[in-house]
């Protein structure tokens, strides 16, 4: 794979591009693999809280519900992004919490709740 010097935007399309030609097979092995290297490089022993994004498969992104489940587990609250206008917000994330498709067909809580202001680990 070659992956030139480019600036965020070429550099997004770039891989974008790649990940289409991925099987579904191939993203969840890639998945585990890099969640598997999560655990193995990060400490999460003092980790209370964690911020991370909710796949879009139609662009064939990272399983992160590997790492949400594993947070769950662990005590760890998640929250995800949503987007409200122009702005990002963090929303806690649980089992329960019910999500819809906003605008652009990506799955996010329904909630409006922002935690924004609290640190994450």
């Amino acid at each position: 794979m070659y992956s030139p010097v480019l600036n965020k935007s070429a550099l997004r399309k770039f891989y974008l591009e790649e990940r289409k030609s991925f099987s579904e097979h191939e993203i969840e092995e890639y998945s585990k693999t890099i969640f598997q290297n999560f655990l193995k490089y990060f400490d999460l022993s003092k980790v209370k809280k964690v911020h991370c994004f909710l796949p879009i498969q139609k662009f064939k992104e990272i399983n992160t519900q590997l790492f949400i489940d594993y947070f769950w587990e662990n005590n760890i609250e998640v929250y995800v992004p949503k987007i409200i206008s122009v702005e990002i917000i963090s929303v806690k994330f649980e089992k329960s919490t019910e999500l819809e498709k906003n605008s652009w067909g990506i799955l996010e809580p329904k909630s409006n709740e922002d935690f924004s202001v609290n640190p994450f680990d």
